[in-house]
């Protein structure tokens, strides 16, 4: 009875331990656009609506790549709070009609290692290796799993064009784990989405 009663308390546990959820943003609030960017004006971001481009609802984040060269980075999401084994999936849909070539716009991920703060980069934490198919809206998505060596991701769309090239984002889809210490932000507030403070039962209505 004893040993059946720790492995319900242990299986109890580890459910706990990997519980996630799910929460969506889609700049329908009509004015955010992103939460910073690497390099100054790396990027020219827009709040926009038909008829540009929209995947849902009435508003769509429009990317017009503002370098010469490099691949900029504009910074939609971000997790912080993150342990080693910790898992981070996110994913959005993006726009171009090129296809093979540029305007595209792949999910990237930064490190941060002081929580946080998004501007505590300490590396780069990969991202999808596809362009698209240049063939209107496609969905784009990558995992991260923490080694222990970072506590925050920040969520990138990252262009690969030209200068004066536009791309679209649209529907972001951010899963993180519900440990304490773990806060998600969006740009549409300087409140993380989740946080520590997140009542169980909201964070299970949006799993």
């Amino acid at each position: 009875m004893k040993r059946m009663l720790l492995l319900v308390l242990m299986l109890a546990f580890a459910s706990s331990a990997m519980a996630q959820a799910t929460y969506y943003f889609g700049w329908e609030d009509g004015t955010s656009t992103v939460l910073g960017m690497y390099g100054p004006d790396a990027v020219i971001v827009t709040n926009v609506t038909a008829p540009d481009p929209v995947y849902m609802g009435s508003h769509s984040l429009k990317v017009v790549d503002n370098l010469e060269d490099g691949t900029p980075q504009a910074y939609l999401a971000y997790v912080t709070g993150l342990e080693a084994g910790d898992v981070v999936t996110a994913g959005f849909w993006r726009y171009d009609t090129t296809a093979g070539g540029s305007p595209s716009i792949r999910i990237w991920g930064g490190k941060t290692c002081t929580y946080d703060d998004i501007n505590s980069y300490c590396g780069s934490a990969g991202g999808n290796g596809d362009y698209g198919p240049g063939e209107g809206w496609d969905y784009t998505e990558h995992t991260w799993t923490c080694d222990g060596s970072y506590n925050g991701i920040v969520i990138q769309g990252r262009t690969y064009s030209n200068a004066g090239d536009t791309t679209w984002v649209d529907e972001l889809q951010v899963t993180v784990p519900t440990h304490e210490g773990v806060l998600l932000y969006f740009p549409e507030t300087d409140l993380p989405v989740a946080s520590e403070d997140s009542n169980f039962s909201t964070i299970k209505a949006l799993y």
